[in-house]
C-alpha cells in the first residue's frame, strides 16, 4: 500500500503490479481491490500480474494470458 501511495504522490499514470496479494489476508485484498477499482475509475492504467486466475477475472478488464515453454533443440546431425 506505501508504494501505491508513492506512486500516486509521483502522479504515475500506470501502476505495475506484480503479486501483489501474495503476503496479504483477505480482508487487506478487499481493501487493495478497492483501491484499484477507484485508480481504474479515475483514469490509471494498472498492469496487474498474477497466477491467482479468481483475482485476475475479479479486478482486471482486460486479460493478456502469457505461457511461455522451453524447448531444448538437439545440435543438427552431421
Amino acid at each position: 500500500m506505501v508504494e501505491i501511495a508513492r506512486a500516486l504522490r509521483l502522479r504515475a499514470r500506470v501502476l505495475i503490479l506484480d503479486e501483489p496479494t501474495a503476503v496479504l489476508s483477505r480482508r487487506e485484498i478487499n481493501h487493495l481491490f478497492r483501491i484499484l477499482r477507484n485508480l481504474r475509475e479515475q483514469g490509471m492504467g494498472l498492469v496487474y500480474v498474477s497466477h491467482r486466475l479468481d483475482e485476475i477475472f475479479e479486478v482486471c478488464t482486460d486479460i493478456c494470458a502469457l505461457d511461455v515453454v522451453y524447448r531444448r533443440r538437439s545440435p543438427p546431425e552431421n
